[in-house]
């Protein structure tokens, strides 16, 4: 499947891979640190302004949200 990594694209490059839903959550679970994630989350409306959420919950939602139709 076709991975564009939301924080990638918000915040640094961005690139489309082929990767899976657990190398997708992988990739942003440990190349992203977790204020990243956090407010990439807040900015995609997946948590609210003063919401928190593990890194993990983060991660899997972001890798979720990252992968595009081909």
């Amino acid at each position: 499947m076709s991975f564009r990594c939301v924080i990638c694209m918000l915040f640094y490059n961005d690139k489309t891979i082929h990767a899976s839903r657990n190398q997708a959550a992988s990739h942003i679970y440990y190349d992203h640190d977790y204020h990243d994630k956090l407010r990439t989350g807040r900015i995609v409306g997946i948590i609210k302004e003063h919401e928190k959420r593990s890194a993990w919950w983060l991660s899997e939602n972001l890798a979720e949200l990252s992968f595009k139709q081909e």
